[in-house]
Protein backbone atom coordinates (compact mmCIF):
# COMPACT_ATOMS: atom_id res chain seq x y z
CA UNK A 1 0.00 0.00 0.00
CA UNK A 2 1.40 3.47 -0.98
CA UNK A 3 0.74 5.66 1.98
CA UNK A 4 -0.53 9.27 2.11
CA UNK A 5 -0.22 11.36 5.08
CA UNK A 6 -3.05 13.56 5.87
CA UNK A 7 -2.36 16.73 8.14
CA UNK A 8 -5.46 18.36 9.78
CA UNK A 9 -5.44 21.57 11.80
CA UNK A 10 -4.55 20.16 15.15
CA UNK A 11 -1.66 18.51 13.83
CA UNK A 12 -2.73 15.44 14.42
CA UNK A 13 -1.26 13.20 11.86
CA UNK A 14 -4.26 10.73 9.99
CA UNK A 15 -2.71 7.96 7.16
CA UNK A 16 -4.96 6.46 4.35
CA UNK A 17 -3.13 3.74 1.75
CA UNK A 18 -4.23 3.03 -1.16
CA UNK A 19 -2.84 0.06 -3.02
CA UNK A 20 -1.53 0.41 -6.42
CA UNK A 21 -4.06 -1.80 -7.96
CA UNK A 22 -6.93 0.63 -6.33
CA UNK A 23 -5.25 3.41 -7.75
CA UNK A 24 -4.80 2.23 -11.11
CA UNK A 25 -8.97 0.80 -11.47
CA UNK A 26 -9.50 4.68 -9.49
CA UNK A 27 -7.67 6.13 -12.48
CA UNK A 28 -9.53 3.94 -15.15
CA UNK A 29 -12.75 5.37 -13.78
CA UNK A 30 -12.03 8.56 -13.74
CA UNK A 31 -10.62 8.83 -17.18
CA UNK A 32 -13.80 7.02 -18.76
CA UNK A 33 -16.22 9.24 -16.81
CA UNK A 34 -14.04 12.75 -18.47
CA UNK A 35 -13.77 15.34 -17.26
CA UNK A 36 -16.75 16.04 -15.67
CA UNK A 37 -15.78 14.38 -12.30
CA UNK A 38 -13.13 15.94 -10.44
CA UNK A 39 -12.43 12.80 -7.94
CA UNK A 40 -13.58 10.22 -5.37
CA UNK A 41 -15.56 10.97 -2.40
CA UNK A 42 -15.20 8.50 0.69
CA UNK A 43 -17.60 8.77 3.64
CA UNK A 44 -17.98 6.76 6.45
CA UNK A 45 -21.27 6.25 7.52
CA UNK A 46 -22.25 3.72 10.57
CA UNK A 47 -25.27 1.74 11.93
CA UNK A 48 -26.79 -1.03 14.33
CA UNK A 49 -23.33 -3.03 12.97
CA UNK A 50 -20.60 -0.42 13.10
CA UNK A 51 -18.91 1.97 10.36
CA UNK A 52 -19.83 1.39 7.01
CA UNK A 53 -18.10 2.49 3.96
CA UNK A 54 -19.37 4.23 0.43
CA UNK A 55 -16.90 5.58 -1.97
CA UNK A 56 -18.16 7.32 -4.90
CA UNK A 57 -17.27 9.71 -7.64
CA UNK A 58 -17.26 14.07 -7.21
CA UNK A 59 -18.18 16.63 -9.43
CA UNK A 60 -17.56 19.69 -7.03
CA UNK A 61 -15.79 20.00 -3.66
CA UNK A 62 -18.34 21.01 -0.49
CA UNK A 63 -17.79 24.14 1.23
CA UNK A 64 -16.48 21.98 3.96
CA UNK A 65 -14.68 19.30 2.79
CA UNK A 66 -11.02 17.76 3.42
CA UNK A 67 -9.09 17.06 0.10
CA UNK A 68 -6.17 14.97 -0.40
CA UNK A 69 -4.45 15.02 -3.87
CA UNK A 70 -2.54 11.40 -4.39
CA UNK A 71 -1.27 10.48 -7.87
CA UNK A 72 -3.20 13.20 -9.66
CA UNK A 73 -6.71 11.77 -8.06
CA UNK A 74 -9.09 14.60 -5.79
CA UNK A 75 -10.01 12.11 -2.62
CA UNK A 76 -13.08 14.28 -1.09
CA UNK A 77 -13.68 13.39 3.09
CA UNK A 78 -16.50 15.65 4.41
CA UNK A 79 -15.76 16.65 8.10
CA UNK A 80 -17.14 13.43 9.64
CA UNK A 81 -15.57 11.28 8.11
CA UNK A 82 -12.35 12.95 8.45
CA UNK A 83 -12.44 13.33 12.05
CA UNK A 84 -13.06 9.76 12.18
CA UNK A 85 -10.19 8.61 10.03
CA UNK A 86 -8.11 5.65 12.19
CA UNK A 87 -5.58 4.49 9.61
CA UNK A 88 -8.20 3.67 6.85
CA UNK A 89 -7.11 1.55 3.73
CA UNK A 90 -8.24 1.09 0.05
CA UNK A 91 -7.87 -1.82 -1.75
CA UNK A 92 -8.98 -3.06 -5.08
CA UNK A 93 -9.83 -7.29 -4.90
CA UNK A 94 -10.48 -8.90 -8.09
CA UNK A 95 -10.91 -13.33 -7.65
CA UNK A 96 -13.32 -15.77 -8.34
CA UNK A 97 -15.85 -14.82 -5.85
CA UNK A 98 -15.58 -10.78 -6.23
CA UNK A 99 -14.38 -7.79 -7.60
CA UNK A 100 -14.54 -4.30 -6.22
CA UNK A 101 -12.82 -1.66 -4.16
CA UNK A 102 -12.67 -2.77 -0.61
CA UNK A 103 -12.20 0.31 2.22
CA UNK A 104 -11.40 -0.84 6.07
CA UNK A 105 -10.74 1.71 8.72
CA UNK A 106 -8.98 1.61 12.10
CA UNK A 107 -6.20 -0.99 13.41
CA UNK A 108 -9.10 -3.39 13.74
CA UNK A 109 -9.73 -2.91 9.97
CA UNK A 110 -13.37 -5.23 8.76
CA UNK A 111 -13.44 -7.41 11.83
CA UNK A 112 -16.62 -8.99 12.24
CA UNK A 113 -19.38 -7.68 14.99
CA UNK A 114 -20.77 -10.12 17.30
CA UNK A 115 -24.69 -9.06 18.56
CA UNK A 116 -24.12 -8.18 21.57
CA UNK A 117 -21.62 -5.24 20.32
CA UNK A 118 -24.08 -3.75 17.85
CA UNK A 119 -24.06 0.71 18.02
CA UNK A 120 -27.44 1.30 18.38
CA UNK A 121 -27.54 -1.25 21.86
CA UNK A 122 -29.65 -3.97 20.76
CA UNK A 123 -27.23 -5.99 18.63
CA UNK A 124 -27.25 -7.44 14.93
CA UNK A 125 -25.92 -10.23 13.17
CA UNK A 126 -23.49 -8.86 10.65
Amino acid sequence: MDDINIKNDDKDSKTVKFSKLALKKIKEVLKDQGKEVHGIRIVIGGGCCGPSFQMGLEKEKQSEDKVVVTEGINVYFDPMTYMNLNGMDVDYIANDIEEGFKITNGPEGDHEHKKEEGGCGSGCSC
